[in-house]
Formats: structure tokens, C-alpha cells, sequence
């Protein structure tokens, strides 16, 4: 039946929005006083920053551009870890950025290692425990996997990338065990992350795929409420004009459950004219 959830994935936003992260470092610096070796420290900091950017734009131009060869990728990820080595804390999101470089380039066990290094020094990195815990996932590690985002989820409940994957992470486990504890937490996880972000669709997409998994699971009833959740999430796309193929399927698996096979195909296409590569609806 293909995938049964869809990850946040704050990897590639990460990277775009460098300058938001890092930003405030200075203003820190100042505060602790006008010194001579402070002013250094900030003038430093700034030229870090600059050159953080730089990195950026390279490494998403060359992403774009499948041109992360093995020597580019080791590249990029001196210059980001030297950025970090130099200003510790401060700028955390370039040693960050070296694990999502790593992972990009085909190395999840070395972006890991980035990863779980980071956590263990700069703790209130809440990014590094999203791509850590979905490395583990990706692994087969589940639990382990689970752990870390719901450690990254502590940190700031707000995060509705962590809310989310947390809810995915879950939603999975059920699937497999049937546990009415992970569809309580999964649907806990999803509807929060719903309410902290309603205009995309994966919020919408994975809360519709959890009450279909329970109607499967032997309570048709359940079909009503992922059908709910479908023209709910269908409406809202619809006020900026966006379509979503998997929420599309998710409404033709809901008819195919209810023997109205006609209207399932329908939606089908539909899923297959806005994503030809979604299985499911094939």
C-alpha cells in the first residue's frame, strides 16, 4: 500500500534561512560589553555569517544542479565545520548544515555522528534531533528514532516539523502493532501540528492516512473522519490554489472501501495528474 505518512523535512529550509538563524548573534556580543577584543570577536561573527552564505548558495546551486561530487561535498563540509569550530554555540547552524551536506552526499551514518555531536554540545538545537531521529528511522531503528524526536519536540512544542514526524513515527508503529496507544499519541502529534500550520498539505494528508489505517484496522466508522479530513484539507488548499495527490488517494482508498469503485478511480486520477509518481493511486 506504499508509505502510510509523509515527513516534515526541514532540511533544504534550514539551509535557506541561514541568516534567521544565526541572527541576534552580534547584538549577544554587544551586550557584554564595548571591549576591543569583543568588537573583534563580532567583526569576526559577521564575516563567519557572510561567509556561511556563501557556502549556501553554493551548495544549493550545486544540489540543483546534482553536481555534489565526493570531493565537492568534502569541501563544503570543512568549510562549514571550520565555521562552527571557530565560533562554537553561535554557530551551530553551519555545523548543522555539514550533517544535511553529508546526508545529501550519500553519507547518513557521517551526518549522524554530526548530528548526535551537535546535540550532545549545543543542546537547544532543536533541528539536529528532526534529522537525527529520521536518520534512525531510516535505519529500522523505530524506537530509538522516536525517542530523539520527541526529545527535539520537548525543546519547543510549537515545531510542527517534530509534531509532525513525531505523529508519523507513531503512525507507522501502528500500523504495524495495532497499538491503540500509537494511534492515540499519532493522532495527538498530527492534530497539533495541524493547528500550528493549516495552509500545507502534509498535516492534512497524514491525520486523513491515520483515520483510514484505523478503518483497516476493522472500524469503518473511522472512514468518515479521514473523509472529513480529506475535503477539510481539500478546502483549505484550495484558498492558494494547491492540489494534494495524497490526499486525492486517500479519498479514493476511502471509496474503494465503500464499494464505490467508480469514484475511487476518479480520485485516483486525480492523484496521478498532480504526482505521477505516487504508487498508491497507479
Amino acid at each position: 500500500m506504499g508509505p502510510s505518512g509523509q515527513w516534515g523535512n526541514v532540511r533544504r529550509t534550514t539551509f535557506l534561512l541561514v541568516a534567521a538563524l544565526t541572527a541576534g548573534c552580534a547584538n549577544d556580543l554587544r551586550l557584554r560589553g564595548p571591549d576591543r577584543s569583543r568588537r573583534a570577536d563580532e567583526a569576526a561573527l559577521e564575516r563567519s555569517k557572510h561567509a556561511l552564505g556563501e557556502l549556501t548558495d553554493r551548495y544549493l546551486s550545486l544540489a540543483d544542479r546534482g553536481g555534489l561530487t565526493g570531493e565537492v561535498c568534502d569541501e563544503l563540509a570543512a568549510g562549514l565545520h571550520d565555521l562552527y569550530v571557530r565560533h562554537g554555540e553561535p554557530m551551530a547552524v553551519a555545523e548543522f548544515n555539514r550533517g544535511v551536506v553529508l546526508e545529501d552526499c550519500g553519507r547518513p551514518d557521517a551526518a549522524a555522528k554530526v548530528y548526535a555531536e551537535l546535540i550532545d554540545a549545543v543542546p537547544g538545537y532543536q533541528p539536529a534531533y528532526n534529522n537525527l531521529g529520521l536518520i534512525y528511522w531510516g535505519r529500522g531503528e523505530h524506537e530509538r528514532g522516536a525517542q530523539v524526536l520527541r526529545r527535539g519536540l520537548e525543546l519547543d512544542p510549537l515545531a510542527r516539523h517534530l509534531q509532525n514526524n513525531v505523529g508519523v513515527a507513531r503512525l507507522r508503529l501502528y500500523t504495524t502493532r495495532r497499538s491503540l496507544g500509537d494511534f492515540d499519541a499519532a493522532a495527538r502529534h498530527m492534530r497539533r501540528a495541524l493547528l500550528l500550520d493549516t495552509d500545507t498539505p502534509i498535516a492534512y494528508e497524514n491525520l486523513a492516512r491515520l483515520y483510514y489505517e484505523r478503518a483497516r484496522g476493522g472500524e469503518p466508522s473511522f472512514l468518515l473522519l479521514a473523509d472529513l479530513v480529506v475535503e477539510q484539507g481539500i478546502l483549505m488548499l484550495g484558498k492558494t490554489k494547491q492540489e494534494s495527490a495524497r490526499l486525492y488517494n486517500v479519498r479514493g482508498l476511502v471509496r474503494l472501501e465503500q464499494g464505490r469503485d467508480i469514484e475511487a478511480l476518479q480520485w485516483f486520477r486525480r492523484a496521478v495528474r498532480v504526482d505521477h509518481g505516487l504508487t498508491d493511486a497507479h
